[in-house]
């Protein structure tokens, strides 16, 4: 843990959370939009009517490379590109202040030493930074999902289910207005979070978010005069579908845009995230008071202290803690909900939030 950290997300919470860092830490982000340009530079080339020329197959998996093998080194580049400025051996390229254009500039310092010298004005051709940044944010969100955050969802839910199971002949004491009421099993009240979760879960697998390439308006203005005679519409589609195959992901493209993907599929995520994250701040209250009132124990751990003055008690503070911060979660979403798909008529960047928060 370090001691140096800002939020407790990336210091006390570290360890809960590092698996995120390949999906929404600076340098990951970075890499996510050079995948998208790479992706996107090999696709014009073998588009029909462009004026790039065909890459062969070996320059392609240099491409690709650039992203595969993405490095600390190369987001350090990145990053002095915009912030700092970057002298390499056969020019000077001074601080852009702009974090798109230092992907640009760094996708273009990559390759300037290869064979595709000749093509390096074909990067970032006829788009705006939200065409990439787009594509890598629904990325991330995918790729997050299916590989962490399902996952550990699927993991909660099964524990609650065996429980559940496990104690469906459990009578105890049912509490209503926190009266005595009529008779319970402990397993039937486990089965009803078990339940309520799973069902979030079914439309949390069906989720698609939204990506858009059609330039700086959304109205592909740039492409169409450059090339009016190609269908940059189906080459849209096209080119997410061709994301989607190659990363295994769940994008749905999104024609119909201004500068900026409208964020309504995120908006979609968010409030199904929300809904599990109530389930299980009431699931934390239950549990508390179920510990409170004896009718579940709790083990102490070797070396564990849980008062500093009263050493005979285990406070419950996980489960506290847990439903302090799915409190501050669905705060987040909710404030994401209500600014993320508002932009003023064709593009502000006041919904940057998404990025900085």
């Amino acid at each position: 843990m370090s001691l140096n950290s800002i939020s407790p997300i990336d210091g006390r919470y570290k360890k809960y959370t590092e698996s995120l860092v390949l999906y929404f830490s600076e340098m990951a982000f970075m890499k996510y939009r050079v995948l998208m340009e790479c992706e996107y530079l090999i696709a014009l080339s073998e588009m029909s009517g462009v004026g790039m020329r065909k890459l062969s197959a070996r320059e392609k998996n240099l491409i690709r490379n650039v992203y595969k093998k993405f490095s600390q080194k190369d987001a350090q580049l990145v990053s002095a590109i915009e912030l700092k400025g970057y002298q390499s051996a056969s020019r000077q390229i001074k601080a852009t202040n702009h974090d798109f254009k230092a992907i640009e500039y760094f996708l273009k310092e990559k390759l300037s030493k290869t064979s595709l010298k000749d093509s390096l004005e074909w990067v970032h051709f006829a788009l705006t930074s939200e065409d990439a940044s787009n594509i890598a944010y629904a990325l991330m969100l995918s790729e997050s999902l299916r590989d962490v955050f399902l996952l550990a969802l699927e993991d909660v839910v099964s524990k609650i289910g065996h429980l559940a199971k496990n104690n469906k002949n459990a009578p105890m004491l049912a509490r209503t207005h926190g009266q005595p009421a009529s008779p319970t099993t402990f397993g039937k009240e486990f089965k009803i979070f078990y339940s309520k979760i799973n069902r979030q879960l079914t439309q949390l697998r069906k989720y698609r978010p939204q990506a858009k390439l059609n330039g700086a308006a959304g109205n592909y203005n740039a492409l169409a005069a450059a090339y009016p005679k190609i269908d940059w519409i189906k080459f849209s589609k096209k080119f997410i579908q061709q994301i989607n195959k190659k990363r295994v992901s769940t994008l749905e493209a999104s024609i119909l845009t201004t500068q900026i993907e409208s964020s309504d599929s995120y908006v979609e995520l968010f409030d199904i995230i929300r809904r599990i994250n109530t389930i299980l701040i009431d699931f934390n209250q239950d549990v508390w008071r179920y510990i409170s009132d004896n009718w579940i124990g709790q083990k102490m751990k070797e070396g564990e202290i849980g008062s500093s003055t009263m050493p005979h008690k285990i406070n419950p503070w996980f489960l506290e803690n847990s439903e302090g911060n799915l409190g501050i979660a669905n705060a987040l979403f909710e404030f994401f909900g209500r600014k993320l798909p508002i932009s003023r008529l064709q593009r502000d960047l006041s919904n940057y939030a998404r990025r900085y928060s």
